[in-house]
């Protein structure tokens, strides 16, 4: 799939009760396969984002 967007910002949240069952942990599997094949893609937590957004908020705002 090849998208037009040069960047994006996708947020999961995903309860402990919803994936410690097997058929949303396949699920799961399966995107987090897809979106490292797709190349350049970070996956982070979200106070990851949150820190390289306080980081480098200024340089994208000028």
């Amino acid at each position: 799939m090849n998208s037009p967007l040069q960047s994006g910002l996708a947020c999961f949240t995903l309860h402990p009760h919803m994936m410690g069952r097997p058929a949303p942990s396949r699920v799961l599997a399966r995107m987090l396969e897809y979106l490292i094949d797709l190349g350049d893609v970070w996956i982070a937590r979200a106070d990851h984002v949150a820190s390289w957004w306080r980081d480098n908020a200024g340089d994208l705002t000028t």
